[in-house]
C-alpha cells in the first residue's frame, strides 16, 4: 500500500478563504449580560470565518461578532473550539484566555425574508490598512494646518510692508 500526502489544492473545503486578520468584538449567547469582548477574525469564506476572541466557546454556541465598521454584526454558530494564547480583555484591559473557534454563518429566525440567501461575509479593512489611512488623513491635516500657519504669516508681512512703505 502506498501512501500520498495530499497538497493544498485537495483541501476539504469548498470555498475560497482570505487570511486577513480583521479587527472585532465578539459576544457569546452564553453570556447574555456581558459586553463583547475584543477578538481577531483571522480567516473569512462565504461559510464562515475562524475567530479568536476573548470569550469562552464551546460547540454549538452562537457568537455575535462586530466586524470594523460594519454597522449589522454577523451570526455565527460554533462548529469546534480549542483555548489557544492569549489575548487582551476589553473589559478589564488585562491579559487573558484566547479561543479560537471555527464557525459557519447562521441566517437570522426572526426576519422575514421572501427568498433563503447565504450571508456573505462582510468586507472590513485589516489593522494594517486602517493603521497606513490613520497616519494619511494626519499628514493632511498637520500639512492644512502648515499651510495655514505660512498663509497667515504672508498677510501679515504683505500688511506690514505696506503700512511701512507709505
Amino acid at each position: 500500500m502506498e501512501t500520498r500526502r495530499r497538497s493544498r489544492r485537495f483541501d476539504r473545503r469548498k470555498t475560497v478563504r482570505r487570511n486577513q486578520a480583521a479587527a472585532a468584538l465578539v459576544r457569546s449567547n452564553r453570556l447574555k449580560g456581558k459586553k463583547a469582548e475584543n477578538a481577531y477574525v483571522q480567516e473569512m469564506s462565504s461559510k464562515g470565518m475562524r475567530v479568536t476572541c476573548g470569550v469562552p466557546v464551546a460547540e454549538k454556541d452562537r457568537l455575535i461578532v462586530y466586524l470594523g465598521a460594519e454597522k449589522k454584526p454577523v451570526t455565527a454558530q460554533v462548529i469546534w473550539a480549542k483555548k489557544e494564547g492569549i489575548i487582551e480583555k476589553r473589559l478589564t484591559g488585562k491579559p487573558g484566555q484566547a479561543f479560537v473557534a471555527g464557525c459557519t454563518y447562521v441566517e437570522e429566525t426572526h426576519r422575514k425574508s421572501k427568498k433563503k440567501k447565504a450571508p456573505v461575509a462582510p468586507i472590513s479593512i485589516s489593522r494594517k490598512g486602517a493603521e497606513i489611512s490613520n497616519r494619511f488623513i494626519r499628514m493632511v491635516l498637520i500639512a492644512g494646518v502648515l499651510g495655514m500657519v505660512a498663509l497667515c504669516v504672508q498677510i501679515t508681512l504683505t500688511l506690514i510692508s505696506l503700512l511701512s512703505s507709505s
